[in-house]
């Protein structure tokens, strides 16, 4: 009977170890796997900020456009308007003088 209670608890101990072996082997895949979906996720993340910082740059740098845009437009409008203001004093000028010179006749 002794030997049959010791050929019992081997047999336990044996499977108890084989169920112990089977969740450690367990726990390292899964552990294994986080970290590979760990690694991927920060990946990602640098990609996204990467990503965020192109983006902010490209944002600065199409307001910049703009602006220096807007700026050569009022100063052509300013030109424009500095032209037909020297325009409008020759065609006074020449009025003054066809004016002069009808009345010298």
């Amino acid at each position: 009977e002794l030997e049959g209670n010791r050929d019992r608890l081997v047999k336990d101990e044996e499977m108890f170890n084989a169920k112990e072996k089977q969740k450690e082997e367990r726990w390292r895949e899964m552990n294994k796997d986080l970290e590979e979906k760990m690694a991927r996720v920060t990946m990602q993340a640098k990609e996204l900020e990467q990503n965020r910082k192109t983006l902010l740059r490209e944002i600065h740098e199409f307001e910049a456009g703009e602006k220096q845009k807007e700026e050569r437009w009022h100063e052509t409008e300013r030109e424009l308007k500095e032209r037909m203001a020297g325009m409008a004093m020759q065609a006074n000028d020449l009025e003054k003088n066809r004016h002069a010179h009808v009345i010298e006749k």
